[in-house]
């Protein structure tokens, strides 16, 4: 709602974090006492591993409550279970998880799109992109000082792959460097 849908596309695709990821994920932390990463402990390590997994929920599933019910039902037996005996932690209630994304899903669905054919247009009609990413160099996931990096690709060949499009279609990249420490950001 709120009009925004015809100037933000939300791409069907992207993974879709849900609450019981951020939880997993300071239990994770929060074990590993002064041996910890630093994670943000919003869950995106976990929602990664969902990826690779194949048991991630993308967001264009929101428009499915049929298909994200049972999505979110699937990944609620392992992950209560987890939490559980692992963590001694409460676990998650189904229903109140669903009615919260049924909410967003009210909320988002005009934004919902396939962001991919809408890039493929605007590269084919040489219109410009501005991508931003996210996190430095040194924070990449196999360029960074590992293993104290973010889960993605903070590198430029990261928007390559983020919008699914060649590097020779990237026609200028830059970079900023900050001239102080910073682990975040």
């Amino acid at each position: 709602g709120g009009g925004v849908g015809k100037n933000v596309g939300v791409g069907e695709g992207a993974a879709l974090v849900r609450p019981y990821r951020g939880a997993s994920e300071r239990e994770q932390e929060r074990i590993k006492g002064s041996k910890k990463i630093g994670t943000t402990g919003k869950g995106i390590g976990p929602v990664y591993v969902d990826k690779a997994a194949r048991t991630g929920i993308s967001v264009g599933e929101l428009l499915y409550p049929e298909v994200f019910k049972e999505k979110l039902k699937n990944n609620l037996v392992g992950i209560n279970h987890l939490l559980k005996v692992l963590y001694n932690a409460p676990a998650f209630d189904l229903d109140d998880i669903y009615s919260e994304y049924m909410r967003y899903a009210e909320r988002l669905s005009d934004c919902i799109a396939d962001t991919d054919i809408i890039v493929k247009r605007m590269i084919d009609e040489s219109k410009n992109l501005l991508l931003e990413g996210a996190q430095g160099i040194l924070l990449d996931v196999d360029h960074g000082t590992y293993p104290y990096v973010t889960s993605s690709i903070a590198a430029a060949g990261g928007a390559c792959r983020g919008l699914g499009v060649g590097p020779t279609q990237i026609s200028c990249s830059s970079g900023i460097c900050r001239a102080y420490l910073q682990r975040v950001g």
